[in-house]
């Protein structure tokens, strides 16, 4: 593991530890698991008595949201029903990204921003779609079409009237 692991004090040790095991069970990389909760919590559950929770309103060592502890059945107070269901949660964005990095985002920042960073299209999530429109300096050079919501159909026919009037499609960069 980091650095960082070497200055924990017992109670952080501990709660590496109850993270690593779960993870573990989980099938996740422990090091993935308690790293998330480090950042997330300092590896808190509580401080002065009082449960870790962020200023949005996250709870205990893995900073589970009360919604998303309530959808997962697990109890964010309880520490060890909070790691069981962090893990849990971080186990479905692992398997639903096949992505560390990604499933870290999402587990911080959300499912629902790190879904609409990777759309394509454009960042508004608008369904898009580039067809060629030249070269410059022997590069290919390319045109976005956007559509509205669901209009994917529309979008589709639109590129393809595009490719017919064209020639673009076919051609090559001279070298």
């Amino acid at each position: 593991m980091a650095d960082w692991i070497d200055n924990l004090d017992k109670d952080q040790l501990e709660n590496a530890n109850l993270i690593a095991e779960e993870a573990k069970k989980a099938g996740i990389p422990p090091n993935l698991a308690v790293s998330i909760a480090f950042k997330e919590s300092n590896l808190r559950h509580q401080s002065d008595n009082k449960i870790t929770t962020s200023k949005k309103g996250a709870l205990g060592i893995m900073q589970l949201m009360p919604a998303t502890a309530k959808g997962l059945g697990v109890d964010p107070t309880i520490p060890e029903e909070n790691v069981r269901g962090g893990v849990s949660m971080l186990k479905r964005l692992v398997d639903k990204y096949n992505d560390y990095e990604l499933a870290g985002a999402a587990y911080n920042a959300g499912e629902g921003r790190v879904d609409r960073a990777l759309r394509s299209g454009n960042l508004a999530g608008l369904p898009g779609m580039s067809v060629p429109v030249g070269f410059s300096q022997n590069l290919p050079v390319g045109m976005q079409i956007i559509g509205n919501y669901f209009s994917e159909q529309k979008l589709l026919k639109v590129a393809h009237r595009y490719q017919q009037v064209t020639d673009w499609h076919a051609r090559s960069p001279g070298l």
